[in-house]
């Protein structure tokens, strides 16, 4: 239930909000991606079966979170 923002190359500025419905259980170990299925609006039938798109997910939200940068911390 995860919102998403899908992109599609072929139309470049465009973005389409959606939700994560459904994810798979497993990484895959070669390439450490996991299956997810996101649902889009899609009334004016700008995408299309087959196009390949790029999808950015908000995994977490915490408010009054501190964060540090990469480089300040020390292993």
């Amino acid at each position: 239930g995860c919102d998403a923002t899908v992109r599609v190359p072929a139309a470049p500025g465009k973005s389409f909000p959606g939700k994560v419905s459904r994810s798979g259980w497993s990484l895959d170990p070669g390439t450490r991606t996991l299956r997810v299925e996101i649902d889009v609006e899609n009334a004016s039938g700008a995408l299309r079966q087959g196009m390949y798109v790029s999808a950015e997910l908000k995994a977490a939200v915490r408010e009054n979170a501190l964060s540090l940068p990469k480089a300040a911390v020390l292993t």
